[in-house]
């Protein structure tokens, strides 16, 4: 009959029997005596991996944000010829919250600099009236480890893959779109840490060391002494993560990017860095050196504490 054939129900049909569930648990008793306990710290697992992403993913969303609102109070030195080019982008950026200066040649930018400190980013064009794009970004770096990304035309590829190796972080191609320039700027901003008061002049570690970047300077016990400008990218590699280690790996990449370099010629350079800033260079107080990993200036200005709080 047609209530035959549909009885029992699909459910009823595929659910066990009282008497297999018990003979499967004892044969699984037997086979794993401890099953009970095992399901039970699955499921403690479960729940703990559950509650870690949980944590995680709100961690990332805040540090997001509290990124997004760094990278657009970041102060921008666009350094390009062609005046259309260079004023839509940084009425944009200045639109998006960032600092921009806007300046048309390649000496007028360095002493720009060397007066108000240095940028957070660099937006530098390869063709400048006084000195062409890989000379500015030449001396930028010499003073510091600052990010630069290059403005060039088509016709320039093969000069910007020659200048990326040694100088850039990215570069984008004329005509580009805004919102292009501006992903651009939070990528490069984004691959390297805080450096907040990267603006000011001179930077005053505490009462007995200041730090003047953008002329290759400290000022120890009120003496002023010159740092070559690997000693400089050096310092200011050190000082924009301070109060961690940086490894040897990363301090040569930022120092000789695309160059043969060891960790002894960093010994070297690092030893002259200290005889410059310590008054006891068996005792260092402010780079120390952690053993087979790298570096740590362990004084942190107190202008960072200032932005920040």
């Amino acid at each position: 009959s047609a209530l035959g054939r549909h009885w029992p129900p699909e459910s009823a049909r595929q659910r066990p029997r009282k008497g297999q569930c018990r003979r499967e648990e004892r044969l699984l008793s037997r086979i794993f005596p401890h099953h009970r306990v095992f399901r039970r710290c699955l499921a403690w697992f479960d729940l703990i991996l559950q509650s870690v992403y949980i944590a995680y993913t709100d961690a990332v969303s805040l540090m997001s944000w509290e990124a997004g609102m760094a990278v657009r109070e970041s102060k921008v030195l666009m350094i390009e010829a062609d005046g259309q080019v260079s004023q839509s982008a940084a009425g944009y950026l200045g639109r998006a919250g960032y600092d921009v200066t806007a300046l048309g040649d390649g000496l007028e930018a360095l002493d720009y600099v060397r007066q108000r400190g240095l940028p957070h980013i660099a937006l530098v064009g390869l063709s400048l009236p006084s000195m062409d794009g890989f000379e500015v970004a030449r001396k930028l770096k010499s003073m510091a480890d600052v990010p630069i990304i290059f403005v060039t035309s088509l016709d320039d590829q093969e000069a910007v893959a020659q200048g990326l190796k040694r100088y850039g972080e990215d570069f984008i191609v004329k005509p580009f779109a805004l919102r292009e320039l501006e992903a651009r700027i939070q990528v490069a901003l984004a691959r390297l840490p805080s450096f907040d008061y990267v603006s000011e002049p001179i930077i005053r570690v505490d009462e007995r060391l200041s730090i003047d970047f953008a002329h290759n300077r400290v000022v120890v016990d009120d003496k002023t002494i010159r740092l070559t400008p690997i000693e400089s990218v050096l310092l200011y590699v050190l000082l924009r993560k301070a109060g961690q280690v940086v490894e040897n790996r990363m301090l040569i990449a930022r120092v000789w990017s695309g160059q043969d370099s060891y960790e002894d010629t960093l010994r070297v350079h690092m030893h002259r860095l200290r005889r410059k800033l310590e008054a006891d260079t068996q005792h260092p107080y402010y780079i120390r050196t952690v053993r087979r990993i790298g570096y740590c200036f362990t004084q942190r200005p107190p202008d960072l504490f200032a932005d920040r709080g």
